[in-house]
């Protein structure tokens, strides 16, 4: 084969990997940015279990309180 007919599909080839090379930096990019995401959504999410906990301990402190006081009425 004459380099002209080999210069077309190495062209062809290095056209496409360079296609492929710009896809895989903007998934990296948009994984990074879910990541960041995932890690900001499980602190909220740890946030609310702990309020949550914290709002059932509440209320069952409400409970005691309110038993003893119509205990003693």
């Amino acid at each position: 084969m004459k380099h002209s007919q080999l210069q077309q599909p190495f062209d062809a080839l290095q056209e496409e990997n360079f296609r492929l090379e710009a896809a895989k930096d903007d998934y990296r990019i948009h994984s990074e940015e879910l990541e960041k995401q995932l890690i900001e959504v499980q602190h909220c999410n740890d946030e609310l279990t702990s309020l949550a906990e914290e709002s059932r301990a509440l209320k069952d402190e409400l409970d005691v309180w309110r038993f003893v006081w119509e205990s003693a009425g």
